[in-house]
């Protein structure tokens, strides 16, 4: 069991997360992929343009800083949000409506994350329907990726002006 202030997770749970973590979606095991970069870019980019424009960054294992009140580097804005709540152990698993993609959150509103449609789907298969898990499964996946992301603080990208309309 892994257990910290207010978190408590099984080792079922924890066994699901490796093995979900060392295969792909065929189940061959696989060494982990160094960051999401444009993928995360195109994600971000589709997901908060249905919304008022704010900038946003993105890390290289997907993490996202909206900056609501920006000012500055925005790069050093988001590097310093995420160094200070990105190791937060708390996650929130939402689905976006009409899409297969997880976004997992902590506790901070503006640091977001978030997990494929084929990586959900490996997951489901190993999960054998089991809701509860899956969300803790995605939350814990995608909390380590957060974590490594406040740890290396690599910023990919900055979405600093609204996209222009065609």
């Amino acid at each position: 069991m892994v257990a910290g202030p207010g978190v408590f997770i099984c080792d079922q749970c924890v066994e699901l997360c490796n093995e979900a973590i060392s295969k792909d979606a065929t189940g061959v095991k696989q060494t982990p992929r160094a960051g999401r970069g444009e993928e995360a870019i195109r994600f971000w980019r589709h997901v908060l343009t249905a919304h008022p424009f704010q900038p946003w960054v993105v890390f290289e294992n997907g993490t996202c800083v909206v900056l609501r009140e920006p000012e500055g580097d925005l790069a050093e804005q988001a590097r310093a949000l995420l160094l200070k709540w990105g190791r937060d152990p708390d996650f929130k698993v939402r689905k976006i409506g009409g899409h297969d993609e997880r976004l997992v959150l902590c506790n901070h509103p503006d640091i977001l994350n978030y997990m494929t449609a084929d990586e959900i789907s490996t997951l489901e298969s190993a999960s054998r329907g089991n809701g509860a898990m899956m969300r803790t499964t995605i939350g814990i996946m995608v909390r380590y990726r957060r974590g490594m992301d406040s740890r290396d603080l690599k910023v990919i990208h900055v979405e600093a002006d609204p996209p222009v309309q065609a």
